[in-house]
């Protein structure tokens, strides 16, 4: 008996020592490894959730650098489309853009290479190294096209693909950053809520002459806000999409504010079609001053149209101002209107013929498109301005018997 009541006292006295030294675990505890335990770290007097606030300022910077790209494609488009900037002069822009990315590449390989990233965040980095790669490389593309074809038609739908692609992308980041967000901001109510995080905070409290708060952030508030300002350019809709007794599909266009007429929905069209008495109904009225537009008819012939610009026009709840569109002549009375490029190109479709509607998408961009000159940028303007004034010097200098003159 006396060895039985022994081995039972021993055991009594290990489970007490096991309760006894986690319980001085517990106590020796302090706040703040209380507070690092949940993921939370000081900046400043606040306990932020450093990984996720960094995932999301991550996402952001996407977002950002993703906006510049898609801000730039639309504007190319659109010099491209109107034929207001030289070839050149977009060639140098797109160079000046190439010089920006490798810059961004570079300082993203420093940032890889410096040995500061580990693991999740790592990989972050070289995904958007990857993309930035993806971005170069088809500016590259792009640009020796335009060198090696200039404005044709193969150039638009290039450019056209970049766009969507890059609306695409954009909206893509917007809904991730999204989810961030939102996970987030439940984890910082959790922490709100939970007692052991509470205590900490006050206890530290007691012992620091500013009261310490829990996050988030400042940053993560200002991006937030950010975040809610661009979810609300992020526009999706759709409109009623009709197959003609031809075959093809057509929409309802107002034009104006006022006149609506039902018009061909043609992807393959570089510019919009209309008709001499739609122009007429919608106060254009074209003049032999007006620039010349060759149209291919539906059966391959051409046309000389002229071309004029619509204050608006609408589909569903999508407007686009000042639309380049070419006016045929009167005597084409039975050619059909036909919704092109110069208006669609401000869009992402994606045609549903089976339940008759036509999803249409947009975003507006988080910088504003740059002031445009006479058709041109503000930048590209002045460039033309400096090299003008040199040519103008240059020939000076030849008439005087310069260096250039001998």
């Amino acid at each position: 008996m006396r060895p039985r009541r022994a081995r039972w006292t021993a055991g009594v006295a290990a489970i007490l020592a096991v309760v006894a030294a986690g319980g001085l675990r517990g106590e020796d505890q302090s706040p703040e490894d209380v507070l690092k335990s949940h993921g939370l770290k000081r900046v400043g007097t606040t306990y932020v959730l450093g990984s996720a606030e960094a995932d999301v300022q991550k996402k952001v910077n996407e977002l950002r650098l993703l906006s510049r790209q898609l801000n730039l494609a639309v504007q190319q488009q659109e010099a491209l489309e109107q034929g207001s900037q030289d070839r050149e002069a977009m060639i140098q822009e797109m160079l000046q853009q190439q010089i920006v990315l490798n810059d961004q590449i570079t300082a993203l390989d420093q940032e890889i290479n410096s040995g500061n990233y580990f693991g999740a965040a790592r990989n972050q980095l070289i995904t958007q190294r990857n993309q930035i790669v993806t971005a170069s490389n088809g500016l590259i593309a792009r640009i020796k096209l335009l060198q090696s074809q200039g404005s044709n038609s193969k150039v638009r739908q290039q450019f056209q693909g970049e766009v969507s692609r890059r609306r695409e992308a954009y909206t893509q980041v917007v809904l991730d950053l999204r989810k961030l967000v939102d996970t987030a901001t439940r984890a910082y109510a959790e922490l709100a809520s939970n007692g052991a995080v509470v205590k900490a905070l006050e206890a530290i409290g007691r012992t620091s002459p500013a009261q310490p708060k829990l996050g988030p952030s400042r940053a993560f508030q200002d991006n937030l806000r950010l975040l809610e300002r661009v979810e609300k350019t992020v526009i999706t809709d759709s409109v009623e999409l009709r197959r003609t007794g031809g075959g093809v599909y057509e929409v309802d266009v107002t034009f104006n504010g006022k006149v609506t007429r039902p018009m061909i929905f043609d992807t393959g069209a570089g510019i919009t079609l209309i008709p001499a008495k739609l122009a007429a109904e919608i106060g254009l009225e074209p003049s032999p001053s007006d620039p010349e537009v060759h149209c291919t008819t539906a059966d391959g012939g051409v046309v000389i149209a002229r071309q004029k610009t619509i204050p608006t026009m609408r589909v569903g709840r999508f407007i686009v101002n000042n639309v380049v569109c070419a006016v045929l002549p009167a005597d084409k009375r039975n050619a059909e209107p036909l919704l092109g490029q110069s208006f669609h190109r401000h869009f992402t479709y994606k045609m549903s013929p089976g339940s008759g509607r036509l999803v249409i998408s947009t975003v507006e961009t988080l910088e504003p498109p740059q002031t445009r000159t006479g058709g041109r940028s503000a930048k590209t303007a002045a460039k033309a301005k400096r090299a003008t004034r040199s040519k103008a010097a240059a020939g000076k200098a030849k008439a005087a018997g310069g260096p250039d003159g001998e």
